[in-house]
């Protein structure tokens, strides 16, 4: 009797436990499915948008990331590396560098760009099964690459946004059949050989697109707002492209002539040494450096000049 009146507590609890595990089942479908689709393997691939057909590359103006029509450029090849937990790194072919944010903020319509490997959680990426052969690639933050109003424009660029079900945010991988694992072993190390002249060469071009970014925002003119973004070892390197892009990215600067130019970059120099010196901020003091032609210009870039450490 007491075995008889044992079994049913038994198979209860069985029915319960079967029950469970079938409510647990149904309650991340997401995962299930993730784990069911197909995945992207670690190799070399060409990305193309669903909405627009054209294929991400880099914009050699300011090193972001927009779209084009294929043109069998290294620009246009992306290495898809494995960096642990289910997320990839997304590697240019051309320079090595990682695709990353813009800026560092991973907020709706933030700008993708090219950066130095830096441990960031910017870079990375999860490509997620979209169905149709398709994928979707989010950041670690939640959002997905985006083609803004899919746009089929050549060198329209790419965004963060959040994730919605359109065909902006779904993406062919298609690899890359003549660039077999020999060769990507070849490019790195290429890259490694001439790690260090590549390296300061990433660093000018991130520079240079914090730069044009400030620029056209109408930020003060400091690198120093991107300490913690960049290679602390290429550091002269980044400031130099931060400079080029900062004054390439300002329609004023452009339309200057030869000699407000010169004006501004002798008042920029005295203002970083007054700002290294701790002297109290005050252009006046260089009177004789400028006339009342130039003035507008030597101040300007003196207070640039005295904010840029910082």
């Amino acid at each position: 009797m007491i075995r008889s009146s044992f079994a049913p507590r038994v198979a209860t609890r069985s029915c319960y436990f079967a029950a469970a595990l079938c409510v647990v089942a149904f309650a991340i479908p997401g995962r299930i499915a993730s784990a069911q689709g197909p995945r992207i393997r670690p190799g070399r691939y060409k990305i193309q948008n669903a909405a627009s057909d054209k294929f991400m590359d880099i914009d050699r103006n300011d090193g972001t990331i927009h779209q084009w029509e294929f043109g069998n450029q290294k620009s246009q090849l992306w290495d898809i590396e494995m960096a642990g937990n289910g997320y990839m790194y997304m590697r240019s072919a051309e320079n090595g560098m990682l695709l990353d944010i813009a800026g560092g903020a991973p907020r709706d319509e933030a700008r993708l760009m090219l950066a130095p490997q830096n441990g960031s959680q910017n870079q990375l990426w999860m490509i997620e099964d979209a169905g149709e052969g398709l994928f979707r690639i989010t950041s670690r933050f939640g959002k997905c690459i985006d083609v803004p109003d899919a746009s089929r424009a050549n060198g329209v660029g790419w965004q963060l946004w959040r994730p919605i079900e359109k065909y902006a945010e779904k993406f062919r991988f298609s690899p890359v059949a003549d660039a077999p694992a020999g060769n990507r072993d070849r490019d790195h190390r290429e890259r490694d050989n001439d790690g260090e002249a590549r390296g300061e060469k990433g660093a000018y071009h991130q520079g240079y697109s914090f730069g044009v970014q400030d620029a056209r925002a109408h930020l003060r003119r400091s690198y120093a707002r991107h300490k913690g973004q960049f290679d602390p070892d290429k550091q002269d390197a980044f400031i130099e492209g931060y400079y080029d892009g900062y004054d390439g990215g300002r329609a004023d600067f452009s339309q200057m002539q030869s000699a407000e130019k010169q004006s501004y970059d002798a008042g920029y120099r005295l203002g970083r040494q007054d700002y290294q010196e701790r002297r109290n901020p005050n252009y006046t003091r260089y009177a004789d450096r400028f006339d009342d032609r130039t003035e507008a210009y030597f101040r300007r870039g003196y207070e640039d000049g005295f904010s840029s450490p910082r």
